[in-house]
């Protein structure tokens, strides 16, 4: 809660990472907004959900920077895409778009996945594919 807008700083947000830190294919959200608690949104451009004519949202994948800094990955999941996988049983998984270097060495997932566990009765939205990546 240290990222609000009333503290000093908060505009510091706002600052851009290297683009070598930047996964591939994703650019900074076009509105420049700093979201407070959170950071900088970050968007996949190929993403057919922000085309003007595309099939809407379902479920993506963002990433978020705060003062220069990537430092999150945050899939958004409609409540109707969480449904479509507890009625079809199916697995959605898919690869994360990995950056070019990381700032910090460290553990970094390269998939993210959505499931349902009937028997637990509860979505499990896992980051996994963990790979150790020193800093460069």
């Amino acid at each position: 809660m240290t990222w609000m807008p009333e503290r000093p700083g908060f505009t510091d947000g706002g600052r851009l990472p290297e683009p070598r830190y930047v996964p591939a294919g994703y650019v900074a959200d076009p509105t420049g907004t700093v979201v407070p608690a959170m950071g900088l949104h970050w968007l996949d451009a190929a993403d057919p959900t922000y085309a003007p004519d595309g099939p809407g949202f379902s479920e993506v994948v963002l990433y978020g920077s705060y003062g220069g800094r990537m430092i999150f990955v945050e899939p958004m999941i409609t409540r109707a895409f969480f449904e479509a996988i507890r009625a079809s049983g199916a697995v959605h998984e898919e690869p994360l778009a990995q950056p070019a270097a990381w700032a910090a060495e460290g553990y970094y997932p390269t998939t993210y996945s959505v499931r349902y566990d009937a028997e637990a009765d509860a979505f499990r939205v896992e980051v996994g594919g963990m790979v150790h990546r020193r800093a460069s």
